[in-house]
């Protein structure tokens, strides 16, 4: 689902930011899928998954660490999502 979500009002963060986080998707075809399972606070702020402590862990313990996914995150080959949106 990359389209807008429309009706839903329920979450408590809906009036901050934009309120709804689209996927970070990969260059081409992804070689890595990153899902969380939900945007946080500074992911709805700035309407852009993993930005906030998750991705500060996903990317101190993981993305930089790790050869093959440093990799992936320079080719640009890692798609981010969430379970919600």
């Amino acid at each position: 689902m990359l389209s807008k979500p429309t009706g839903c009002d329920a979450c408590v963060l809906r009036d901050k930011g934009i309120g709804f986080v689209p996927d970070q998707l990969a260059v081409g075809e992804p070689s890595l899928v990153v899902i969380g399972e939900a945007p946080g606070r500074n992911e709805v702020e700035q309407g852009v998954p993993f930005v906030g402590d998750a991705g500060w862990v996903l990317k101190s313990w993981g993305l930089d660490v790790i050869p093959e996914l440093r990799l992936f995150k320079e080719q640009k080959k890692i798609q981010y999502s969430n379970i919600l949106r």
